[in-house]
């Protein structure tokens, strides 16, 4: 695949850790990852560098949250068309007792089967993962 046809995509979270362990998986899936580690950054990263897909975390420790983050980058006729995944913090957080309502595996299988449509230009419904 040339690098003309490869997906941008921005990937925003407070933690350095989920965005590399995030990045690390959607490169061997042959994306192309940048990193932002706020929102207000994230914003400047989608509009510089033109990311074709944001996906960001729901809460952004101290200092804001993705909806805000998509709100700003649907406000903005260079970024309007851009996708936003917001990833619901339980995604980053297991509870008390050690359980989640999903693995986070899951989410991250599942987001990048909706990046690989992107991709491929398609509109068909994320599979889950096997088994």
């Amino acid at each position: 695949m040339s690098l003309q046809n490869v997906v941008r995509v921005l990937l925003v979270d407070g933690s350095v850790d989920e965005r590399e362990s995030w990045a690390e998986y959607l490169r061997m899936r042959g994306f192309l990852t940048l990193e932002a580690g706020t929102p207000t950054e994230g914003y400047q990263v989608a509009a510089t560098q033109r990311a074709d897909v944001v996906v960001t975390a729901m809460t952004i420790v101290e200092t804001g949250d993705g909806v805000t983050l998509a709100q700003r980058l649907k406000a903005d006729e260079q970024t309007k068309k851009v996708p936003v995944i917001i990833l619901p913090d339980w995604c980053n957080a297991n509870a008390a007792d050690g359980t989640r309502s999903m693995s986070k595996m899951h989410v991250v299988e599942i987001v990048a089967n909706v990046l690989a449509e992107l991709l491929n230009g398609g509109t068909s419904q994320p599979q889950p993962p096997a088994k």
